[in-house]
């Protein structure tokens, strides 16, 4: 059993500076009717509110990030808002399909939204599209958008306002990096790995025993548990600087040495229903988290909004086997 003890900081919509006040317990449910400041409680644990932006079209969206002045305790210890995250059904909207060998750094289009805003403004300039994503973000943040005789941020204070998964190209979302993350960081590290390994002389590599922790045998894994009709191939190799094919779901069946998958049977994201893109959006987390240490703290705002009766079960047996059991609450 834990105590989790919250303390706003300052005045945040319903509630005022120096609100606080404990929950104990490794899962906490809260519910009430519509209004009464559920979602905003969730925004002061997680440190910050999100909202989106401009929509880009069917490919995807940026988030717009406030942050919120609060401090987290479990158990008396005080929580890096780092190791505490928030997931909406919201987050699970914009998915695009996954068509490319290579991947778009969360890095690039950060210094690219830094350039743009940086170039000098002309008289009566009309914005691009991705001007007018930076302009919502600043402006959302209460600064002006730059122009030929406005005062600009440093390039660390513009930064700073940028989600840590902001994406500036429609074309490449959060939720396609993540997956070419994961699988191509993976890859690189075996290759790196069987690299080091020849070096020593000895057995041949194991790499079905390396690959036990791999990206997409994890992911399969769990559509299994989820009984969902699709998997990975199951396995991915790394060529630099990219890995050597796209990423595809596909439809099950077919050939038994690639993991029971039909490769002619594409299974699109864009197609897959919203309590689907949850789950996937869920097991995504659940890979990433343990690469980077799992959340002491995870938020769910109304995640299983989309969510059949059969994939509400299996959002808690995630929540159960991934989260809780690993001490994250």
């Amino acid at each position: 059993m834990s105590k989790v003890t919250i303390k706003l900081n300052e005045n945040y919509a319903l509630f005022r500076n120096g609100y606080s006040t404990e929950l104990d317990g490794e899962l906490i449910i809260l519910s009430g009717i519509n209004g009464v400041g559920k979602s905003q409680f969730t925004d002061i644990v997680a440190g910050e509110a999100v909202s989106y932006g401009l929509n880009r079209g069917q490919n995807g969206s940026n988030k717009l990030v406030t942050k919120i002045k609060s401090m987290i305790k479990i158990d008396g210890d005080i929580i890096d808002p780092v190791f505490i995250s928030k997931r909406t059904f919201k987050d699970n909207i914009f998915t695009s399909d996954i068509v490319r060998t290579e991947i778009k750094p969360f890095t690039d289009s950060k210094e690219k939204a830094w350039k743009i805003y940086k170039a000098p403004k002309q008289l009566n300039h009309t914005p691009s599209a991705d001007e007018q994503i930076i302009n919502s973000i600043l402006q959302q943040h209460g600064y002006e958008t730059p122009s030929r005789n406005s005062s600009r941020l440093s390039e660390s204070d513009f930064k700073a306002l940028l989600s840590e998964d902001f994406v500036l190209d429609s074309a490449y979302d959060s939720f396609t990096n993540n997956v070419f993350n994961a699988f191509q960081d993976f890859a690189a590290k075996r290759q790196d790995a069987k690299a080091k390994y020849a070096e020593k002389g000895g057995e041949p590599f194991n790499t079905i025993e390396y690959n036990k922790n791999a990206p997409w045998i994890k992911l399969n894994e769990l559509f299994e548990k989820m009984n969902l009709g699709y998997r990975f191939k199951n396995d991915y190799e790394y060529k630099t600087p990219y890995l050597s094919e796209e990423v595809i779901l596909y439809l099950r069946g077919g050939d038994e040495q690639e993991s029971g998958i039909d490769v002619n049977q594409k299974r699109n994201f864009s197609n897959l229903s919203d309590g689907e893109k949850s789950i996937i959006s869920l097991a995504l987390a659940v890979m990433t988290e343990e690469k980077r240490k799992l959340k002491k703290i995870m938020i769910f705002d109304e995640f299983d909004n989309t969510l059949n009766p059969s994939l509400i079960e299996t959002f808690f047996t995630i929540i159960n086997d991934y989260f809780v059991k690993n001490g994250t609450r």
